[in-house]
């Protein structure tokens, strides 16, 4: 699937901000995904962002969807923080996010 970015002016109280949005396919369901993120202060900003995201996930360096907040805490926050914890404290931080 080639995924196509567009870029527009937002239509709310962020006066002056611009969005991107681009489509996806989930992984897990097959189903299309809308991604969109806003906040930039040009179009050049917006277009440069949703070219960068485009073509990293094509090249799959990109998750195609979020991490759910289980996947996130044992893949990135407790590989993160375990060279820094007692071994007990570990274990049981382990333990924790794995309930």
């Amino acid at each position: 699937m080639s995924h196509r970015g567009r870029v527009a002016k937002r239509n709310d109280v962020s006066k002056n901000r611009w969005r991107y949005e681009f489509d996806s396919l989930d992984p897990a369901t097959g189903k299309r995904r809308k991604v969109t993120k806003g906040g930039f202060r040009t179009m050049a900003e917006a277009q440069a962002a949703v070219d960068r995201i485009v073509r990293d996930q094509e090249q799959g360096r990109l998750p195609s969807r979020p991490l759910k907040l289980g996947e996130w805490l044992t893949s990135e926050w407790l590989r993160a923080i375990t060279p820094a914890l007692e071994p007990t404290t570990a274990l049981q931080y382990r333990a924790v996010v794995r309930a």
